[in-house]
C-alpha cells in the first residue's frame, strides 16, 4: 500500500533529521504510539512502538512493543526500516536478541504529521498489516521541509540532552527513550522492559511502561535528580481503539551523571494493582545511544 494508493499527498520532509525525533500517536487511539530518535552518526532511524496484541484486553498480558529500526542510506522522503521484536527477557537482567517480525515505512507529511505502513510477516499478529496517521505528541528540534525552509522552533528552548534512547549494556534488549516538553515544563518517558522473571504472564514476556514528571530549571544538568510518576496503560488493541485506563505504579528518580549517563532509581508501589513489580525497587546506570546530543 502506497500513499498514492491511499489518496495522501506525496511526503514533503525528510526522515533523515533530529527534527522527526519526538513522541508521535494517533489521537483516535490514545494509549499507544511511536517515540522517534534519528541517531545522525550512525544515519540510523530507531522508533520504539508502544502498543497491545490485536486483541487487547485489560490485563498486562496484553501489553507489546516493537522497535523499528534502520539505516537509511540515501536521502530521502521516507524511511523503509524493520519491524523487530525482542522477547523472553527478564525485567531489569539479562540480554535479550530482536527478531525480523515485519517492515514499516514512515513518510512525514509535515514536521507534525506523519503516515506510518505497516506489514507484519505472516506468524506474526497473523500478518495483519495498516496504514495509520500519526500526529506529533512532544515538540522537537528544528525540522527542515521540502523547501529547505526551517519550521520555528518551540517558544520555550529546548534542552534535547536528554531526549533519545538510553539503554544498559548488561540488559540490551530494553531500555527508556526520554523526550522534554518544555512548554508543559515536562520529561515525557517509555520504559520498554519485561515481565519479572517469577510471573511472566504471556509467551512474548513482554511489559512497558510510561514516566512523566516535572522539568524544571536545572533539572537535567550534572548532577541534578528529576523524579517521575511510573504509569501503567491497558486496555489498547494493536491501533484499533482507544483507552484511558491508566494507573500510577510508582516512581522514578534520574540523576544526570554525564552528557550521555544517567542514573535511574525507581521503586514500585505497594500494591497489588502491580501485582509481580509490587514493592520492586533497584537503581541501573544507562548510556545514551548514539553518545551526547549535539
Amino acid at each position: 500500500l502506497t500513499l498514492a494508493d491511499a489518496g495522501q499527498d506525496p511526503p514533503s520532509v525528510r526522515a533523515d533529521q533530529a527534527g522527526v525525533s519526538g513522541a508521535w500517536i494517533a489521537p483516535w487511539s490514545s494509549g499507544q504510539g511511536l517515540v522517534l530518535d534519528w541517531i545522525e552518526g550512525a544515519r540510523t532511524l530507531f522508533a520504539p512502538w508502544f502498543t497491545f496484541s490485536p486483541d487487547g484486553g485489560n490485563d498486562p498480558s496484553g501489553l507489546r512493543w516493537y522497535t523499528l529500526q534502520g539505516v537509511l542510506a540515501d536521502p530521502g522522503a521516507d524511511a523503509a526500516i524493520d519491524i523487530l521484536s525482542s522477547e523472553g527477557g527478564h525485567f531489569g537482567v539479562g540480554i535479550a536478541s530482536p527478531r525480523r517480525v515485519g517492515s514499516a515505512r514512515l513518510q512525514f507529511e509535515s514536521c507534525d504529521r506523519m503516515h506510518f505502513s505497516y506489514q507484519f510477516d505472516a506468524d506474526e499478529n497473523a500478518g495483519q498489516s495498516g496504514l495509520v496517521t500519526l500526529s506529533r505528541l512532544t515538540p522537537g528540534a528544528p525540522c527542515n521541509d521540502a523547501a529547505g525552509t526551517t519550521e520555528a522552533t518551540p517558544a520555550k528552548a529546548l534542552d534535547a540532552s536528554v531526549d533519545g534512547a538510553w539503554f544498559e549494556p548488561a540488559s540490551s534488549g530494553q531500555g527508556l527513550m526520554f523526550t522534554a516538553i518544555p512548554a508543559a515544563d515536562t520529561l515525557f518517558g517509555t520504559w520498554f522492559t519485561y515481565d519479572t522473571e517469577s510471573a511472566p504472564d504471556d509467551p512474548s514476556q513482554q511489559h512497558w511502561f510510561t514516566l512523566q514528571g516535572p522539568l524544571g530549571p536545572g533539572s537535567l544538568e550534572t548532577g541534578a535528580e528529576t523524579t517521575l510518576t511510573i504509569i501503567r496503560t491497558t486496555g489498547g488493541a494493536l491501533f484499533r481503539q482507544p483507552t484511558g485506563n491508566t494507573q500510577r505504579v510508582g516512581t522514578a528518580t534520574l540523576t544526570r551523571l554525564a552528557c550521555d549517563r544517567l542514573r535511574v532509581d525507581y521503586q514500585f508501589d505497594d500494591s497489588e494493582i502491580i501485582g509481580p513489580f509490587r514493592r520492586i525497587t533497584d537503581s541501573h546506570e544507562l548510556q545514551r545511544i548514539g553518545g551526547c546530543a549535539d
